[in-house]
């Protein structure tokens, strides 16, 4: 049985025509079926006519090769005939709650403030980022987040039981990755590269260019998700003075680093 997603339109404009790498993973898993979007004429009629205005036009110039494109990866359904979600203060995305909750929609997918502060509303649906969307194995997830003033903490959860959590630090266009810690029952099943490749999006979306970790028994796990050791001196002065590098982390910890300015290698190629 699929799983079913509700996605909103700017998320749609990331996926088919920003291409943004923020979205690869929720691209990727349309693409092979691991999920099937569910839409509206209302939604799709929407998708044409945005991608139709001169700007977008401008930057792709068949729109309707983009939306034949989400709907091979969508089934239209027939809109609700009432208002059944949680009130949205934007009313335009009342349509995305709507259907998520009447079909019903095991994902609400958005990048709008107005949905994601209604998430803690719209159980069993999850409702986040698409940069918080991974798959684990061939099970879509997508991960929790709460943040702090500098800190973003990401969860991981199967059926409300925690699998696993990662922190990330953003100053500027630098970020620091720590604590990734795995449950023992969920280790060796994908759940630590989901968390590291969600926290890389996360990063990349809030303007982070540059990603790095200290770590004393993962290099090579890091290594095969494109990480390099790089010496500490090199470290930008930020990170030197992050409490990892002067206190957490002892002298023997590698430093590692991951350039995130460069389009992601397992980008879903949308046409193919």
């Amino acid at each position: 049985m699929p799983h079913y997603a509700v996605i909103d339109t700017n998320t749609w404009l990331d996926i088919l025509l920003f291409r943004n790498p923020g979205s690869n993973a929720l691209a990727s898993a349309l693409k092979h079926g691991t999920i099937v979007a569910i839409a509206t004429q209302e939604m799709q009629d929407e998708l044409t006519e945005v991608l139709r205005r001169p700007v977008f036009l401008a930057r792709h110039s068949d729109p309707g090769g983009l939306v034949r494109v989400m709907q091979k990866w969508s089934r239209i359904v027939t809109a609700p005939a009432f208002l059944s979600g949680p009130a949205c203060k934007d009313k335009a995305d009342q349509k995305f709650i709507d259907l998520a909750v009447t079909y019903p929609a095991r994902f609400l997918i958005s990048k709008d403030q107005a949905i994601l502060r209604l998430a803690h509303k719209m159980k069993p649906c999850q409702t986040g980022l698409p940069e918080l969307f991974q798959c684990v194995g061939n099970k879509p997830v997508l991960l929790i987040q709460s943040r702090g003033q500098q800190q973003r903490v990401l969860k991981l959860e199967f059926d409300g039981v925690s699998s696993g959590q990662v922190r990330l630090e953003r100053w500027g266009t630098v970020a620091l990755l720590r604590g990734l810690a795995v449950e023992p029952e969920y280790q060796y099943q994908g759940v630590g590269t989901a968390l590291v490749l969600a926290a890389e999006a996360v990063a990349r979306a809030a303007g982070a260019r540059s990603l790095y970790l200290f770590t004393e028994t993962a290099q090579p796990f890091f290594s095969r998700l494109e990480y390099r050791r790089t010496a500490r001196e090199t470290a930008p002065v930020v990170i030197q003075h992050s409490d990892q590098f002067l206190h957490s982390c002892p002298a023997s910890a590698v430093l590692m680093l991951k350039s995130l300015a460069s389009v992601p290698s397992e980008r879903c190629d949308i046409l193919s």
